[in-house]
């Protein structure tokens, strides 16, 4: 019999699931239906309508779930740890690992204005910027809201990359990565620095 705990887990792994091929499929079809969803997420749409039952619920359940994964990747960077690049760097690593889920907010921003910079999330990214050019080890030859337009703007880049598989999923990734490290780190520092500092983190 399966533990309350784990039909937890169950059911929070189908979710994300079904959010994730909601993501993938109303991206390229807005007007894509209930039905779309559950073909594209391997069930039926009983099941689908379980965790979802309309539409709209499944809309908002989108952008919980961006919202999320977003404040997660924030979080696990551990921002207040190292110097500004090593951090910086950690943000890049942890929004690429969750590249399919934030390329909704992505596709958003071609439709629709999006507010700058005005949650808790985006302001750890500037508190870092901001940090990192104090320490000197990211460039401040750029203003901190550019930095982050500027990093959203690759990220988007290789979102795009990914969907359309121009590339392996890794080397996009790889190079977007080291894109952005290359433009951020400062004339004294530099992304061997920041794995530097990483390893030495506890």
């Amino acid at each position: 019999m399966t533990s309350p705990i784990e039909s937890t887990r169950l059911r929070d792994r189908m979710r994300a699931t079904l959010l994730l091929a909601a993501i993938d499929v109303v991206s390229d079809n807005p007007s894509a239906t209930m039905g779309d969803v559950a073909t594209a997420a391997g069930v039926a749409r009983s099941t689908l309508h379980r965790y979802f039952p309309d539409r709209a619920s499944l809309m908002d359940g989108i952008e919980r779930h961006v919202e999320a994964q977003y404040e997660e990747a924030i979080e696990q960077a551990h921002t207040h740890e190292g110097t500004g690049l090593a951090a910086y760097t950690r943000i890049v690593d942890e929004l690429l690992e969750r590249l399919d889920s934030l390329g909704w907010w992505m596709r958003a921003a071609c439709e629709d204005d999006v507010d700058d910079f005005d949650c808790e999330a985006d302001r750890g990214i500037l508190a870092v910027v901001q940090r990192g050019q104090q320490d000197h080890t990211l460039d401040p030859r750029f203003t901190p809201a550019w930095m982050v337009t500027m990093t959203w703007s690759l990220l988007s880049s290789a979102h795009q990359d990914m969907r359309h598989g121009h590339q392996p999923r890794r080397a996009i990734r790889d190079m977007c990565r080291t894109a952005l490290l290359k433009l951020a780190a400062s004339p004294v520092a530099s992304a061997e620095d920041a794995q530097d500092d990483m390893t030495r983190r506890p």
